[in-house]
Formats: C-alpha cells, sequence, structure tokens
C-alpha cells in the first residue's frame, strides 16, 4: 500500500512548473493561520480526483503542496488542528517541516467511514478563541463541507466573523455532493477575500498551490520566478509566457541553482540562467547568484527571479 501511494504522489507531482514570485519581494497578508483537518468519515471515501485513493490522500497532497511555497522566514503564528474532537497538534512559530510531520504523524491516512459524528461547526467555533481580535487571521479549512452533528458550519463561520472581524476563511474543497458544495460556497459568499481552491487541482498542479499561497499567505512586489528543469538554462515555452508580461519594462534578473552538483558547476549554471532570460528580457542587468536553498523542494531552487524595477 505505501508503494502504491508513494507513486501516486510522484504521479500528482508530475506538473513541474510553479508560477509565482520572489521571495526578495514578499509582504504578509496574515499574522496568524490555523489549518483545520476534516476527519469526519466523509473524508475517508474514495476520491473522484484519483482513482483508488480517499479523499483524505488527496487532502494531505494538496496541503502539502501548498506549504512548500510558504518559506519559513515569513514568521506567521500558526496552529494544526484536526476536527471531530477539534485536537489542536501544533501551536507555535510555522515550519515547513512541521506541517510535513503534522501530515505525517497526526493526519490519519484510512478511518471510519459509517457512524462517525462530523460535528464541523464545533471545529470552527473553537477559532474564536484563537487569536486577539486585532490579528490577521487566515483559518484554512481543509473539508468536503458535509456535517451530522450540530448546527450548520456556515452559522459558526459567521459567528467567527462576528467575534474577531480580522478572520478570514479560505477552503481547500473535497466537496463532492450538493450539500457539500452548497455548505461551502455558503462560506465563502460571507467575505470578500475568501479563497476557495479544488484539493484535487492543488494535489496535482504546483502552479495552483503556490497561486493559493499567494493569494492567502503573502502578496508580492513586481517580481517573477522563472524556473529551470535540471541542469538545464533554457527558457522552457511556459516560463516564456511568463517574460512576456514584463517584457519592455525594467527588470534585474537573478539566476540561481539547486544544491545539486559542484558548487563552481552551480555558479555558471546560475548565470547562464540569468543570461538567458535576460537577453529574452532585452536587458543587461543580470547576475548568476549561484546555489539557492530558499525553497525545500529543489527543483523550485533551479530558477532565475526578475524583479521589476519600473
Amino acid at each position: 500500500m505505501r508503494k502504491f501511494l508513494v507513486a501516486v504522489v510522484a504521479a500528482m507531482a508530475m506538473t513541474f512548473g510553479f508560477s509565482g514570485i520572489s521571495n526578495a519581494e514578499m509582504i504578509k497578508k496574515v499574522d496568524y493561520f490555523s489549518l483545520l483537518m476534516d476527519r469526519s468519515g466523509s473524508m475517508f471515501m474514495c476520491s473522484d480526483c484519483v482513482k483508488g485513493v480517499n479523499k483524505m490522500f488527496v487532502a494531505k497532497t494538496a496541503v502539502g503542496n501548498v506549504f512548500d511555497s510558504v518559506p519559513d522566514e515569513l514568521g506567521f503564528d500558526s496552529a494544526l488542528k484536526l476536527s471531530c474532537d477539534t485536537k489542536t497538534v501544533f501551536a507555535g512559530k510555522y515550519a515547513n517541516e512541521t506541517v510535513d510531520k503534522f501530515l505525517k504523524d497526526s493526519v490519519p491516512d484510512d478511518g471510519t467511514v459509517f457512524g462517525k459524528m462530523t460535528p464541523l461547526a464545533k471545529a470552527i467555533a473553537e477559532e474564536n478563541v484563537s487569536e486577539p481580535k486585532e490579528t490577521r487571521n487566515a483559518v484554512i479549512l481543509v473539508t468536503d463541507g458535509e456535517y451530522n452533528l450540530g448546527r450548520n458550519p456556515v452559522e459558526a463561520v459567521k459567528e467567527l466573523y462576528s467575534n474577531h472581524p480580522n478572520s478570514t476563511v479560505h477552503v481547500i474543497s473535497l466537496a463532492d455532493t450538493p450539500k457539500g458544495e452548497k455548505t461551502i460556497k455558503e462560506i465563502a459568499a460571507l467575505k470578500e477575500g475568501s479563497v476557495v481552491a479544488s484539493a484535487c487541482e492543488l494535489a496535482k498542479s504546483g502552479d495552483k498551490a503556490r497561486e493559493f499561497a499567494l493569494k492567502v499567505f503573502f502578496g508580492t512586489e513586481n517580481a517573477l520566478e522563472i524556473f529551470f528543469e535540471v541542469n538545464k538554462a533554457v527558457i522552457r515555452p511556459s516560463e516564456k509566457e511568463k517574460l512576456d508580461a514584463v517584457k519592455g519594462k525594467t527588470a534585474r534578473v537573478e539566476g540561481w541553482a539547486s544544491i545539486d552538483g559542484p558548487k563552481a558547476f552551480n555558479q555558471a549554471l546560475s548565470e547562464k540562467r540569468a543570461k538567458a532570460v535576460a537577453e529574452y528580457l532585452g536587458t543587461n542587468d543580470f547576475e548568476g547568484k549561484g546555489i539557492s536553498t530558499k525553497y525545500k523542494k529543489r527543483k523550485m531552487n533551479r530558477r532565475a527571479d526578475v524583479v521589476v524595477t519600473e
């Protein structure tokens, strides 16, 4: 079973590109976030996303992809929680490895499907006492929207907004029934800026996961990340489309390489990547910066940062 799951992860992560913005230009959108994973029985039912796996597996893959795009240095306060008994597994400064450990050790792969009560509203209500009212809070709700115990989760979100007006609930959705879809749609409609994303899309696409992270956790100021294949400095067609959007503007280009290979080789490769992007944009302002370790996933360190200065 474990080998099968690893194979599915690899298949879901085949998308290479991560559209996005350079870390040098990051601006925090929130001070605190709470990740609330729904572990009701329906989350262990088969997923429509990938044949042979349940919704919880898709949820864990999606969450992992999202937080691979959220650098530790943003310094968020955070809480990682499980619904049903509203268990807080971790509370403290955010680190990507903490989320990974939470997903691996605390979020179950399998569970009882039938006869399990789902007090989703109760778990949301617990967010009312999480942080001071003045704190900018993001609640990341990972759910299929199903509930069979207690009040409607939409009412709990309304109460949360009343008590904590600086909070916003965002949803990573696994809804596959009209009831679940209706619940999530109504939650999103309660507040402008509430982001809803398909867990299936986030699990399959690094670009979509990065997009969700940018909408929820941090903003940017006119910088692009252009990604390359291993040991190459050739700009792929998908990355050229991103560069076309900033052609004609004044820009500075910084090339990077991952930690793979000798230092001298990586320095030269970073210079080739910077030069390739600079030539495409028609600028002479470029520099090879050598090895990058900004991201946990090495493929995201094989890049050039384009900082638009005008």
